[in-house]
């Protein structure tokens, strides 16, 4: 028995009923049958149906299964989407934190950038405030000759950064300099400091402990404002001055200098009446010669290598260059370098008494 269909308008056909099942007609396929007087509906053939899958049922299952596939998709693609969203959410944040927040490079980075502007001859003063907006109310502070070397950063429980640096002014000294970070408004800039008040460095901190009128744990700012408020640099200095015109005085010299076969010379002494060694740094002794008519022939240095002991002396041996000499003066100076001036200021505070007025 054969079969024949509609597709559209045209006639397909003759097919046995295997080749028809194969066809995948839909249900309103318009179907003739041999021995049929009409055409008619391909669901209206019941000996049909029941032996060939209509093609709606597999449409529903393709359907089915698309939209099964698309509610997967739509699935994957929103997880996808929500993915993209979070990594570009997380990349965001870590440059907006390292822009905004305060991290322990930028707390590097401040630190740095403040002791290079301390090593410069003619900084920017208005760039240091920025940085330091209490750099003004230290007073005296140090004139770094080298960099400083941070040793150590942490971050305390306010969120700002400690740093732990030393500085290093030579091979034989080395002071600590603490600095705390902080960050407000966007900007960074420090907070307080220590170490950074000249008062570390030429013997006020320690004269004005032995006063009682610090105690060492003071921010450089604080420092500065007791030392202004009570004049501790000032008395130091004026007692310093007093005393190194003292140690002056009671410097004494000798000579057996003479005019031995044309040429002038001999040994010079020099007497140390202080309570404070001399080294040959700090005192220089210089031998002028002149001739008849009193006029320098040559000046001629006291090598006192080993300088000269409190309470003590010490010699070196001078002659004259020149043939002409005939008559010489001895000069005795005191350099008044920092070295010698913290001796006299160390001596100083030992016999300061406890008493901050």
């Amino acid at each position: 028995m054969k079969y024949y269909y509609l597709d559209g308008i045209e006639k397909k056909g003759p097919y046995s009923l295997a080749e028809l099942r194969s066809r995948n007609l839909s249900s309103d396929t318009m179907v003739y049958r041999e021995g049929r007087q009409n055409w008619a509906r391909l669901s209206d053939f019941e000996d049909i149906n029941s032996k060939i899958e209509l093609a709606p049922n597999k449409i529903k299952k393709e359907v089915k299964n698309d939209i099964n596939k698309y509610k997967w998709d739509k699935k994957n693609n929103k997880k996808l989407f929500s993915s993209i969203i979070i990594i570009f959410l997380i990349v965001t944040s870590y440059f907006v934190y390292q822009r905004f927040a305060l991290t322990e490079d930028t707390a590097r980075e401040t630190s740095n950038r403040f002791f290079n502007m301390l090593m410069m001859k003619n900084s920017n003063g208005d760039e240091i405030k920025k940085l330091y907006p209490d750099f003004d109310l230290i007073g005296s502070r140090i004139k770094f000759l080298n960099l400083c070397t941070i040793n150590n950063i942490s971050r305390n429980s306010d969120g700002d950064y400690e740093i732990y640096a030393s500085y290093a002014p030579d091979k034989f000294d080395s002071y600590p300099i603490y600095l705390l970070i902080s960050r407000e408004n966007n900007e960074t800039y420090i907070k307080s400091s220590k170490g950074i008040n000249y008062a570390y460095y030429d013997k006020v901190l320690e004269y004005g402990k032995k006063k009682g009128c610090l105690t060492g744990n003071e921010d450089d700012v604080k420092m500065g404002d007791i030392i202004s408020e009570k004049r501790l640099r000032g008395e130091l200095e004026f007692d310093t001055d007093v005393r190194i015109q003292s140690l002056y005085n009671n410097i004494k010299t000798s000579s057996d200098i003479q005019n031995r076969w044309g040429s002038v010379s001999g040994d010079v002494t020099v007497t140390n009446k202080n309570d404070i060694d001399l080294s040959s740094y700090d005192i220089d002794c210089r031998v002028e010669f002149y001739n008849r008519a009193g006029q320098i022939t040559s000046t001629e240095k006291v090598y006192l290598f080993n300088g000269v002991p409190a309470h003590g002396s010490a010699s070196g041996s001078v002659f004259s260059t020149s043939q002409n000499s005939s008559t010489f003066r001895i000069i005795r100076t005191l350099k008044n370098n920092d070295e010698l001036r913290n001796k006299v200021r160390e001596k100083i505070i030992e016999e300061t008494l406890y008493g901050c007025n």
